[in-house]
């Protein structure tokens, strides 16, 4: 199985925020989501990881080709996967760098997996439960320290208007001087 095709039933995959991953073989279909104990800091990469785990009883399953999307508001950026399969199970670990740009904590919605077919016809599902991802604020709302400037200010815009109009009446000048004294000396 290819890992692009494991990325469109990702989506479908039900979230679980699982420090110990449960050992290949425990379940027919899951999907967990490995996230730091401490707070992470507003702007700064942590590590995520997103474990996928179905039974070979199963077929061939897809992961959505767009799995970064899918715990937004959080942005994740693809470090690697990793597959490993034993006698029954197949397991994939999707390897993130994630951010998360907001001063508050992130709640990811539940997300489940569902599955119909395979040897049995049986439906096969796995749901999560929300996730909380806690964020500190990289800057203190208290103190949120001296404003940043440019070193140099920059020099105020000129106001073109009334140089243009000026610059009219002068050439309108120009022509009409020399046109008014070419009238008075044919007369």
């Amino acid at each position: 199985m290819r890992l692009g095709r494991l990325s469109s039933a990702v989506l479908l995959l039900a979230l679980a925020a699982c420090e110990d991953a449960a050992p290949l073989g425990a379940t027919d279909l899951a999907l967990e989501v490995l996230l730091p104990k401490e707070p992470v800091t507003t702007g700064q990469a942590f590590p995520f990881t997103v474990v996928a785990r179905w039974s070979k009883t199963l077929p061939e399953l897809q992961a959505p080709p767009q799995l970064e999307r899918g715990f937004a508001p959080l942005v994740l950026v693809r470090e690697g996967s990793e597959r490993s399969e034993s006698s029954t199970h197949v397991e994939v670990r999707h390897v993130f760098r994630a951010y998360a740009f907001t001063r508050t904590d992130v709640t990811l919605a539940p997300v489940t997996w569902a599955f119909s077919g395979g040897r049995t016809g049986a439906q096969v599902r796995a749901d999560t439960p929300r996730l909380l991802v806690r964020v500190r604020p990289a800057v203190d709302a208290s103190d949120p320290g001296s404003p940043e400037v440019p070193e140099e200010l920059l020099a105020e815009p000129v106001a073109w208007t009334p140089w243009l109009v000026a610059l009219a009446l002068v050439v309108g000048l120009l022509v009409l001087i020399p046109a008014r004294r070419l009238q008075l000396a044919d007369i």
